[in-house]
């Protein structure tokens, strides 16, 4: 009983996190596990082309301000 208290949490959770009116990116070790469709859209991306991989390889070398996304990256 308490498994599937656990699992109908599991399921509400993750689409509240799915409509999410913000784009978000979960990360683990360094590497993008999932993302909204406000993420997607905003990179203009397909789910397969995030899942899988590091903040460093979907960012510029550097930032607006001039900034290395590596340095900011390594920073936050």
């Amino acid at each position: 009983m308490q498994d599937n208290a656990v699992e109908i949490h599991e399921l509400k959770f993750d689409e509240l996190l799915k409509n999410l009116p913000v784009a978000y990116l979960i990360i683990s070790n360094g590497i993008i596990v999932d993302c909204n469709e406000k993420t997607l859209a905003l990179l203009k991306a397909r789910r397969e082309e995030i899942i899988g991989k590091t903040l460093q390889s979907l960012s510029p070398e550097k930032q607006h301000l001039r900034e290395k996304s590596n340095d900011l990256i390594n920073f936050y």
